[in-house]
């Protein structure tokens, strides 16, 4: 029996979405917000971005998780890093949002079909692609961002998540 796309969507989906769970659910309030090198981006502004990817993932998936717009705009791709710990929602309610959204998309992917998979659709302005293509560009964008926690893990001490 071969696989639909839908099976391969739903297999990476839950590989990618586990092993960011992995990387954040032990993480506290304080450690959220280390950065290490020159890199602006702590723990709780790369759960943000990643939940406001994920958001854009749900909208692929024609759903519409109504993630607060202060949120997206705070973690936006180019968005400035704020230096101010309080422009920041607490990491729990960033985390506890993305979860969310993680069982959103699970249940919005369950029954998408591969005809749709396959269609052409036009979520960002300009950048027409097949739904398929779009939902595996943002989940392979998650997993790059979920390695950058990985290394601020490392940074504080924390074993390896993986391996």
């Amino acid at each position: 029996m071969s696989a639909t796309k839908r099976d391969n969507l739903l297999w990476h989906t839950a590989m990618v979405q586990r092993s960011v769970r992995k990387l954040l659910d032990d993480i506290t309030e304080d450690e959220a917000f280390v950065t290490i090198g020159s890199s602006p981006n702590h723990i709780c502004w790369l759960t943000g971005h990643i939940a406001y990817t994920t958001t854009l993932r749900l909208r692929c998936l024609k759903a519409d998780p109504g993630t607060p717009a202060e949120w997206m705009e705070l973690c936006r791709r180019g968005a400035p890093t704020p230096t101010d710990r309080a422009a920041f929602p607490s990491f729990a309610a960033v985390r506890d949002q993305l979860y969310k959204l993680y069982d959103l998309a699970d249940r919005a992917s369950a029954d998408i079909a591969d005809e749709y998979l396959d269609s052409e659709i036009e979520p960002i302005p300009k950048w027409k692609e097949r739904a398929a293509n779009y939902l595996a560009f943002f989940l392979t964008h998650d997993f790059y961002h979920a390695g950058q926690i990985a290394m601020i893990r490392r940074e504080l001490g924390r074993p390896p998540t993986f391996g």
